[in-house]
């Protein structure tokens, strides 16, 4: 009597990985994209709190429009600059007076500036070469909007 698996038992098998394959493999995008979007809202909040409180102290709002925070995400460049450069630099001296840091690599590159009567802070991030946008505004604080794939960038205009 021989031992071991016949050839149509291996080719089901393998049918039965590769099934499986198809259909995890679109679920961990989504858990990706959602993981990215989670942290963008994190962080934005997070600046806007810090916005509020150096508002509230100096009576001007921080801008980062030239030094924006950008960063690498598994070897992957988020946007512009050089890969081994782009971590954030604790001693960049307008994120250092706002006190974000975001403690290591980014989904997506962050910038603040004054908007009017009040501030905005985004975030920005290229997915096969489509730029995604999120924001904050001083005049809802708390919630954070996803422009979503190939919109125009909110914070190149005010509103």
């Amino acid at each position: 009597m021989n031992k071991g698996f016949t050839l149509v038992e291996l080719m089901i098998v393998v049918a039965i990985i590769g099934i499986l394959a198809v259909v995890a493999v679109p679920a961990y995008g989504k858990y990706i994209d959602e993981a990215a979007k989670a942290e963008a809202n994190t962080n934005l909040v997070d600046i806007a709190g810090k916005q509020a409180a150096f508002y509230r102290t100096w009576n001007t709002y921080v801008t980062t429009a030239n030094d924006a925070y950008t960063s690498t995400h598994e070897g992957k460049q988020v946007q512009g600059g050089n890969p081994s450069t782009n971590l954030f630099q604790k001693d960049n001296t307008n994120w250092k007076k706002l006190g974000f840091d975001p403690g290591g690599p980014t989904y997506w590159t962050y910038t603040t500036r004054a908007d009017g009567n009040g501030f905005i802070a985004c975030a920005a991030r290229l997915i096969d070469g489509i730029n995604d946008y999120a924001a904050i505004r001083s005049t809802n604080p708390n919630t954070v909007v996803f422009y979503g794939a190939g919109t125009n960038d909110p914070c190149s205009t005010s509103e």
